[in-house]
């Protein structure tokens, strides 16, 4: 095929080669011009794809991080009300135990059920005599003899008993 090509282009008047290789010239250089513009559109989709490919990135990102916080926050809502349900329900059935044994039972046998591990954990309960004077205090409440009833507290109840006085109340920093 390119025998026969060349033997037609040999064949051809000068004229006629000059034309051909005008329209060739034209060729190259429309194929030139559309190369060079495919590679200059084809860097601008890279870079645009890589911009938004970025910031599609720095979204999801941001997403993430939004949702984990808002999950933590949400997670930490839900402990510290699950907590204050617990002391809310703890201090109800101390105060429906001494209630149901008074007159049974002395402040010796009530100071020696609260004083149980299990009862006063966590929570501040102390007895004060008629005088005043504190009878019994939880390590809590040794640990916390500065925090101001007002503020620090959660929730609170003093009941009278015998003729002493029992405080019980949960900390804000130990729910």
């Amino acid at each position: 095929m390119l025998k026969y090509i060349y033997q037609t282009f040999k064949q051809m008047d000068k004229s006629r080669k000059r034309y051909l290789g005008f329209i060739i010239g034209i060729l190259l250089l429309f194929a030139f011009i559309l190369s060079s513009l495919f590679a200059y559109q084809f860097d601008n989709i890279n870079r645009i794809h890589a911009e938004n490919s970025r910031e599609q990135m720095i979204n999801i990102k941001k997403d993430f991080l939004e949702d984990t916080v808002n999950n933590v926050i949400r997670y930490i809502e839900d402990v510290r009300h699950t907590n204050e349900e617990r002391f809310r329900g703890r201090i109800k059935r101390l105060i429906i135990f001494i209630e149901e044994h008074a007159g049974q039972y002395g402040i010796d046998h009530i100071s020696d059920y609260l004083q149980n591990g299990g009862v006063n954990e966590d929570m501040v309960i102390i007895i004060k005599n008629s005088s005043g004077d504190a009878v019994y205090e939880s390590p809590t409440a040794i640990e916390y003899r500065s925090a101001d009833p007002n503020t620090d507290y959660f929730i609170s109840e003093t009941i009278e008993y015998d003729g002493h006085t029992i405080f019980m109340g949960a900390l804000n920093s130990r729910i």
